[in-house]
């Protein structure tokens, strides 16, 4: 229930019966105890709790309580010689309408809320995900200052080795590139001519202190090396 559309609903019933004092005083009062029932469909209250409340007697409290049910305000249900009595806040037709009408709206605010939670929660995984399928090892290898022939008959020999053109791979050759202090073609060239498919800073200095000329990187020979033996 809304403690306020109630209080409005009350006033305007009040127009056309013209409650007196102690009906008024009795309504709002069980408005109160309702409320601090925490809006019970049916709650009881002691009739000498409420006549020392609003100051009346016994015989007023039953006349205000019928004044205000043949308003339609309130419901009640008494037993004889029982002092405790069932009441019921009532609502107009026209309550219950702007009831609904707060409730959808309140709902479809909420509804909203939750869609656009939805929406920014998926956000950096669209992101990350256009990332990811967006990225060319070609393009962004030559981003970084190589020569797109250089790049291309690199990403050959890569190939034939079926070697992954992934981002993490481009990631490490660039580190391995500005490690070795060289530029980006003169090891690509080297890589090339070599048939590396990967590259790392200490295999230039292999090969300056060696004059031995290599074909594929010292693991490949090694590999290469065994092979030999075995057959």
């Amino acid at each position: 229930m809304n403690y306020i559309l109630l209080i409005n609903d009350f006033w305007i019933a009040n127009e056309t019966n013209n409650f007196k004092s102690n009906e008024i005083a009795l309504y709002f009062y069980l408005l109160r105890v309702n409320n601090s029932c925490f809006w019970k469909t049916t709650f009881s209250h002691n009739n000498y709790k409420i006549m020392a409340a609003i100051n009346i007697s016994f015989n007023t409290l039953k006349n205000a309580r019928e004044k205000l049910k043949l308003a339609g305000l309130i419901e009640f249900e008494t037993k004889n010689g029982v002092p405790n009595v069932n009441y019921s806040i009532l609502t107009s037709s026209k309550f219950d309408e702007v009831s609904d009408e707060v409730s959808d709206e309140v709902s479809n605010e909420v509804s909203d809320e939750i869609k656009k939670t939805k929406l920014n929660q998926t956000k950096p995984s669209f992101k990350k995900e256009a990332k990811a399928k967006n990225f060319n090892f070609k393009e962004s290898l030559i981003s970084h200052g190589a020569k797109e022939e250089l790049v291309s008959d690199w990403i050959t020999v890569r190939k034939t080795k079926r070697s992954a053109q992934t981002e993490t791979a481009l990631n490490l050759f660039v580190t391995q590139v500005q490690k070795s202090k060289k530029p980006i073609d003169e090891v690509l060239s080297i890589c090339i001519e070599k048939s590396w498919i990967s590259f790392k800073a200490e295999w230039l200095n292999n090969l300056n202190n060696n004059n031995n000329n290599y074909s594929q990187t010292p693991a490949l020979d090694s590999y290469q090396s065994g092979k030999q033996k075995r057959t």
